[in-house]
């Protein structure tokens, strides 16, 4: 199986408009980072160790960039390039646990990079990444959780 498949535009509809139906939506147990140097080869190397510690092997993750082709991305499975980094590069880069539990959001304009769910904050450690600066915002536990709408 490849690392990288790209979505049908049905699934990429689907995911984004869920998105944004939470416009402004801050997720349960998530830290915001300052993005405070472009490092993107670190940046996704740490990111994929992570995603591989809190992933099952076989299990996928959204990968979005806006206004470009979207993939499902399964991280144990071996790849030479990303194609989409997890750092954005002018527009939002998302990677999202298939079941919304865990993921990071890039936001390009802030910049900044939204960390959530307690098994990633813990596996993708902050002061590992030179590219991460201080804490914007934060959020704990939410007690109904996140579910995929639709």
């Amino acid at each position: 199986m490849a690392a990288w498949q790209e979505m049908s535009d049905e699934e990429e509809r689907a995911i984004w408009e869920s998105i944004a139906d939470r416009s402004g939506w801050l997720p349960p147990d998530s830290r915001t980072y300052e993005i405070v140097l472009w490092d993107k080869a670190e940046s996704n190397r740490r990111a994929l160790e992570a995603f591989r510690s809190c992933m099952p092997s076989g299990g996928r993750m959204y990968a979005l960039d806006w206004q470009h082709p979207c993939y499902w991305f399964y991280p144990h499975e071996p790849f030479d390039d990303w194609l989409i980094s997890v750092l954005p590069d002018g527009d939002f880069h998302h990677f999202l646990s298939e079941d919304l539990t865990l993921g990071t959001l890039g936001h390009p304009w802030e910049p900044s990079l939204c960390v959530f769910g307690r098994r990633l904050l813990q596996a993708l450690d902050p002061s590992q990444l030179s590219c991460l600066g201080r804490i914007l915002r934060e959020r704990g536990p939410d007690p109904n959780g996140l579910t995929p709408k639709g």
